[in-house]
Formats: C-alpha cells, sequence, structure tokens
C-alpha cells in the first residue's frame, strides 16, 4: 500500500512538472508570435480606440482584411492602427513638406480618434517624424497612421494567419513613391542649403575686409593704410573665399523623372512633374535642354545594344558589418549571388522585386560578387 501511494505520487509530480514546462513552452512561444499578420474572421468588424466597447470606433474592416497584431489583453487584440483610419493631428504641430506629406514640429505630439481634442489619443509623434496626410478638417489633418499608431480588435473575430512580413511587404510598397518623393525634395534642398551656406560665409568674411583706401577707425592718426596694402587685403580676401559649389542639377531630376516613370498616374508623380517644370522654368533654355538630356542619360533607359548582367530579386541586406553593397540579388533558391550597390539609383525602390540589371562587376574574384548598377528594369 505504501508503495502504491509513493508510485501515485511520483506519476502526480511528473504530470505537474510536464504541464508546467508544456505552459512554459506555450507561454514563450506565444509571446514569440507577436507580431504577427491575423486576418479578420467577419465583416464588419470595428475597430475600435482601446479595448473596449465604449471607445471610440477608428474604422471597420470586413472579412479576410489583414491586420498586424502586436498584442493581445482583456480579450482583445491590440493591431497597428490600418491606412485611411480616422487620425488626426493639429496643424499647429506639422509643416507641410509637400500637399501629401508634413513633418512634425514637436515632441510627444498625440495623434487623436478624430479632429478634437475631446477625441481618445490613439498614438504620439516626435519632432522630424513625416505625416502622410489624406485630408484636412478644419485646424486637424487626417493623416495615414505610423507605426506607434494602434486601435483593438476583439479577438473573436481574428486568428493567425503568418509572420509580421505577410502585412508589412504590402504597406511598404504603398509608402515606397512618397518615401521616395521625401528623398528626392530633401536631396534638392540640401544641395540648396550647402551653397547657401558658402556663400553666407564669403559674404561674412567679404564684410569684415576693409574697402580700398578706408581709414580703419583704429589706425592712429598720421598712420592711414595705403591704398596698395588695402588691395593686399582684398586679394587674400579672395583668396580665402570657399569655393561655391554647384547644384547637380541633372542628379535632382533624375531622382523626380524616376518616380514619373515608376509611378504614374500617382499624386506622388504629378508633384514631382511639378518640381521638375519649376527646376526647368529657373534655367536658361539651352541649360534647361542640356540639363534634361543628362539626367534622362542617367539610368532612365536600358542601353539598347548591351543585355543584363544578371537577373534575380532584390532584398536588403540590412546592417551588416563591412557590407559590401547595401542590397543583394538572390536567385529562386533564395540564395545571394551579387551584393548591389549604386551611386544614381535607389535601390530600395526594388525591394522585394524581381528584376534585370545593367552595370559592371567590381569585385569578381570575391565568392559573392558586387555589381555597381547603372540601370535596373522590373520584370513583376
Amino acid at each position: 500500500m505504501k508503495m502504491k501511494k509513493i508510485i501515485i505520487s511520483t506519476i502526480v509530480f511528473a504530470l505537474v512538472a510536464l504541464s508546467a514546462d508544456i505552459c512554459s513552452v506555450w507561454a514563450q512561444n506565444d509571446k514569440q508570435n507577436f507580431p504577427y499578420t491575423g486576418i479578420v474572421t467577419e465583416n464588419d468588424v470595428n475597430l475600435r480606440s482601446g479595448p473596449g466597447l465604449n471607445f471610440e470606433i477608428l474604422k471597420k474592416v470586413g472579412k479576410d482584411d489583414l491586420v498586424l497584431v502586436n498584442e493581445e489583453a482583456y480579450g482583445w487584440c491590440k493591431v497597428k492602427l490600418p491606412a485611411k483610419s480616422s487620425a488626426y493631428i493639429h496643424r499647429e504641430y506639422l509643416m507641410l513638406s509637400n500637399r501629401l506629406a508634413g513633418k512634425v514640429t514637436a515632441d510627444k505630439v498625440n495623434i487623436r480618434a478624430g479632429a478634437n481634442t475631446t477625441f481618445n489619443v490613439i498614438g504620439q509623434l516626435n519632432k522630424d517624424d513625416f505625416v502622410e496626410i489624406i485630408a484636412e478638417e478644419n485646424d486637424w489633418y487626417q493623416i495615414y497612421p505610423r507605426d506607434n499608431c494602434f486601435a483593438w480588435i476583439h479577438k473573436d473575430f481574428v486568428k493567425q494567419k503568418g509572420p509580421a512580413s505577410l502585412y508589412l511587404k504590402p504597406e511598404k510598397e504603398r509608402q515606397m513613391p512618397l518615401d521616395l518623393l521625401l528623398e528626392a525634395e530633401g536631396f534638392e534642398s540640401e544641395q540648396h542649403a550647402k551653397q547657401d551656406a558658402i556663400k553666407k560665409e564669403n559674404e561674412a568674411a567679404l564684410a569684415e575686409t576693409p574697402a580700398v583706401g578706408q581709414e580703419s577707425a583704429e589706425t592712429p592718426q598720421g598712420e592711414v593704410q595705403t591704398i596698395s596694402a588695402a588691395k593686399e587685403d582684398s586679394k587674400n580676401s579672395e583668396k580665402a573665399a570657399k569655393p561655391i559649389p554647384a547644384i547637380d542639377t541633372a542628379a535632382i531630376l533624375q531622382k523626380y523623372q524616376l518616380i514619373v516613370r515608376d509611378y504614374q498616374e500617382s499624386e506622388e508623380a504629378k508633384i514631382a512633374e511639378e518640381h521638375i517644370a519649376q527646376i526647368k522654368s529657373s534655367l536658361p533654355q539651352e541649360d534647361a535642354e542640356k540639363t534634361g538630356e543628362k539626367a534622362a542619360a542617367k539610368n532612365l533607359t536600358p542601353p539598347a545594344d548591351q543585355a543584363p548582367i544578371a537577373s534575380g530579386k532584390v532584398m536588403d541586406v540590412g546592417r551588416m558589418f563591412k557590407r559590401k553593397g547595401t542590397h543583394k540579388l538572390i536567385d529562386k533558391d533564395k540564395k545571394a549571388i551579387y551584393f548591389l550597390t549604386s551611386e544614381n539609383l535607389n535601390l530600395n525602390e526594388y525591394v522585394y522585386r524581381q528584376v534585370e540589371i545593367w552595370g559592371t562587376i567590381s569585385s569578381p574574384d570575391e565568392k559573392i560578387p558586387t555589381i555597381v548598377v547603372d540601370f535596373i528594369k522590373k520584370l513583376d
């Protein structure tokens, strides 16, 4: 009898330990599942600003819509707020870059569920964050929600479908034309800012140089600076003046032309066309034609007499130590066959795309050679 009790106790202890291990593994796996792509199981399901029926409705989603689930609490799933949801920022905290986007001007700016301070806060943005503008409503802008803007859906209406990338990939592709436009505008502004800074430095240095024949207020009486000495100072000042960098107008035009070419009929393409027209109108006719030809020659059309040197899918290499390129080209087996780099093209535009590539192989003896990309063509 005593032996039987010992056996039963041992079995019970083993079952308890096994149950604890199973719960521990389940909890660990459950934790590792976040974030994940979920799929909505019913039509007309509400996304709310908090985990309860008393919170505002931000958007309705339908059956088979995808959501990015970040955590679960109180029987609700916290999801990334989808595009064109109800998300607003006060105009006081936004400086417009163009009619599609603006830059936040302060830290910890609240994003609200409606165009009024009585609505719940659904996220916060910080200074220099960019936002996409959907519409203007009184003193508020409706914006595309950023990554830190969230909504809640009842867990009974969503189930796990796959990894987070299933949701994030199309979202990244949707944002690409605006990202490229903001990059082009930033590049143009940077070019002008550098030129203006050098001009101001030279003007300040020139202002400190005494005029020819001018007597200094600090010169002792009877020791007036001679004309020849003033001329010498003027020459030295000219030598000290920094050269003013030329604005690479062709490179600026090329960035806008790529947007027009690859995203025709989009609002971003229309803004890019406006930039192109403005740049060309500011140049003399002959210079505008030459600059336009130079920009057009930069990677907009593949060479007719040359075949592509490689094809495959473009991927970002991430933050590799001493990386050979900014991107890599993989084959159908997902093996890297080339590293990619380019002086003129934004290769981020081609991530996840099947492409053909023209360019130069800069390190043919490496295990994975590097291609300096001159032109790239999408195949899908």
